[in-house]
């Protein structure tokens, strides 16, 4: 993949090179997360951590993803049109038990109930 750290991204262009979904945070192809593009008002400690919702698809994709040895670039939005490029990313730990979760909770603005899994990430 060929992106430039600190440089802006349409999402059309992030699938140009990754593929998957232009809508979900955690597009994903062939059962393999292929990028991360997190809002930072749903994921405010991103991109070091991701907040996983409880819905049954995301769910599924946040489990998969804390599964995933494959590295994958990480992207935080700017506005609608623009997501920057935050580097090579992969997963550092994954937690699932709600005493757990909650330090990368409180501060979210994000009900704990609505928290699946939090997923730690670095920089590779």
């Amino acid at each position: 993949m060929n992106f430039t750290l600190g440089l802006d991204y349409t999402r059309a262009a992030i699938h140009a090179q990754c593929g998957g979904s232009t809508k979900s945070d955690l597009p994903h192809k062939g059962g393999i997360i292929v990028a991360a593009c997190l809002d930072s008002a749903l994921h405010p400690r991103a991109p070091l951590v991701i907040l996983c919702g409880n819905g049954p698809g995301v769910r599924k994709v946040g489990d998969r993803l804390a599964q995933q040895a494959r590295p994958l670039p990480i992207f935080i939005k700017k506005d609608p049109q623009r997501w920057v490029y935050q580097g090579p990313f992969e997963v550092a730990g994954s937690l699932t038990e709600p005493a757990d979760c909650a330090p990368y909770i409180t501060g979210s603005g994000r009900d704990p109930a609505g928290i699946s899994r939090v997923i730690r990430l670095r920089l590779i």
